[in-house]
């Protein structure tokens, strides 16, 4: 199996995204996440660990980054990285919002 450069993992998330909230702007705010966390951490993102993800959000505090802005940022990264990492309940594309 071919491991993904983060570009390629960014641009599958993306389309992802796009097909599950096509009238949303949820697909352009997890992207901009995804390459913020990709400066912080430019190892491949399917190495990621919660931990590293947790220094990231640590390190945005620590910056005096908005506590709503960093919020923001854990959810797209664990939820496009390692999605495996999250409660079996939570899921993106489901119901009526998911596309084929």
């Amino acid at each position: 199996m071919k491991i993904q450069t983060n570009t390629e993992w960014i641009q599958q998330s993306e389309a992802y995204l796009k097909r599950c909230f096509p009238d949303r702007s949820t697909a352009k705010h997890y992207v901009s996440d995804l390459h913020l966390f990709v400066q912080y951490h430019a190892a491949p993102l399917i190495e990621v660990t919660i931990q590293e993800v947790d220094q990231f959000v640590d390190q945005q505090y620590a910056q005096g980054i908005a506590p709503v802005t960093v919020k923001r940022w854990k959810g797209p990264v664990i939820v496009t990285i390692r999605p495996h990492l999250l409660p079996h309940h939570c899921t993106l594309c489901t119901g009526s919002a998911a596309r084929a």
